[in-house]
């Protein structure tokens, strides 16, 4: 089983609270992918192993799910404007950091 980045993180920086040490990774991940407004989502999602983002009918926002073929899968609802499904993805990728 592997251990999470955030973990990882909590085992660094004991006692800082999760919701820090979740900032500090996504600010990390930012600054490794030298992101800048607007930030390239699928760039983002591929260097936390998300293989591919789909748009499909459903009744919730998005999910992240395993691949077949290794890393992940995210799924965001079609029915969402596409600054509502921005933020899904953003939040999807986070998970891979839980």
């Amino acid at each position: 089983m592997s251990i999470s980045e955030l973990e990882r993180a909590r085992d660094l920086y004991p006692g800082v609270p999760d919701a820090l040490l979740v900032e500090r990774l996504v600010e990390e991940l930012a600054l490794k992918l030298e992101l800048e407004p607007p930030t390239d989502l699928h760039r983002a999602a591929s260097f936390q192993g998300i293989k591919d983002i789909h748009v499909a009918e459903m009744d919730w926002a998005g999910m992240l799910a395993p691949s077949e073929s290794g890393g992940f899968i995210i799924t965001v609802r079609r029915a969402d404007q596409p600054h509502r499904r921005n933020f899904t993805i953003g939040h999807e990728i986070t998970h891979t950091l839980l």
